[in-house]
This record gives structure tokens, C-alpha cells and sequence, in this order.
């Protein structure tokens, strides 16, 4: 799943993923959808960190991830 977009203040800006990057795994479950990203990240506790792996210009970079809630619609 390719990163479009990174807001600046979520956690994933703050670790350091960028647009651009490809999103291959989040903790031990293989995502490569949008549909599969979400449906892992709405399974995880707010707070929980994850490890998140993606590759950015060939090569594998993991970042550790404390999830935030997400903010109500």
C-alpha cells in the first residue's frame, strides 16, 4: 500500500514515514491494500505501538508506531 500523504502532527510523520513510501507489514500481518491497512489498524488499540515496515527506494525501513485514536467524523 503506497503512502500518498502524510499529515504533519500524527505519529507516523513523527517517526518518519513519508509519502511515497510502500506500507508491506504492520506488526506480524502483510498488508497491501488500503482496505487491509485499515481493517489491521482499526483491530489495534489506541496507544498499542506497532512496528510498521515499508519499503522506500528499494530497500526495507521498519518504524516503531504508537497509534493514536482516531478522531470521531
Amino acid at each position: 500500500m503506497t503512502v500518498t500523504t502524510v499529515q504533519d502532527g500524527t505519529p507516523a510523520a513523527s517517526v518518519g514515514i513519508k509519502a511515497g513510501d510502500v506500507i508491506t507489514k504492520v506488526g506480524d500481518t502483510d498488508v497491501a491494500t488500503a482496505n487491509q491497512l485499515s481493517t489491521v489498524l482499526r483491530g489495534t488499540t489506541p496507544g498499542t505501538k506497532v512496528t510498521v515496515t515499508v519499503t522506500r527506494n528499494g530497500k526495507t525501513v521498519t518504524f516503531d508506531v504508537t497509534l493514536a485514536a482516531r478522531p470521531q467524523a
